[in-house]
């Protein structure tokens, strides 16, 4: 059984859960349009011998941005554009999405044991 000391603390605890859970829910609800897509930025060797990047690693040239897709089961680099700066940055909040909604989905679960914990502390033993 639980007393009403114990069951005030899940009170808490769940309100506490149920507050994040609504914030990093509002964190996934946007309008606007999204990229498939890891956005980085990279260093590149040119094809040139005489060239510094030929023969010091810390001389490549960039960065440059790209956004990394998995497309037919293969993954590739798409080297962007300056000009393609905005599809970069929807590649990058897609990143930041997915991030929270992993948060919410680990909060979930923990609301989820919670509940379960409190419920198996009220089972009475029958018979």
């Amino acid at each position: 059984m639980i007393n009403p000391e114990q069951l005030s603390r899940y009170r808490q605890t769940i309100r506490k859960i149920s507050d994040r859970i609504e914030h990093l829910a509002s964190r996934c609800l946007f309008s606007d349009p999204l990229i498939h897509g890891s956005a980085t930025e990279v260093f590149r060797k040119c094809g040139r011998a005489n060239c510094k990047c030929a023969t010091n690693d810390a001389d490549r040239h960039g960065p440059y941005k790209v956004i990394q897709v998995v497309r037919d089961g293969k993954s590739r680099q798409v080297c962007l554009r300056r000009k393609q700066e905005e599809q970069w940055q929807l590649a990058e909040h897609y990143q930041y999405q997915m991030e929270k909604l992993a948060e919410l989905k680990e909060t979930c679960l923990e609301l989820q044991q919670t509940v379960t914990e409190i419920i198996e502390k009220r089972v009475q033993k029958f018979p």
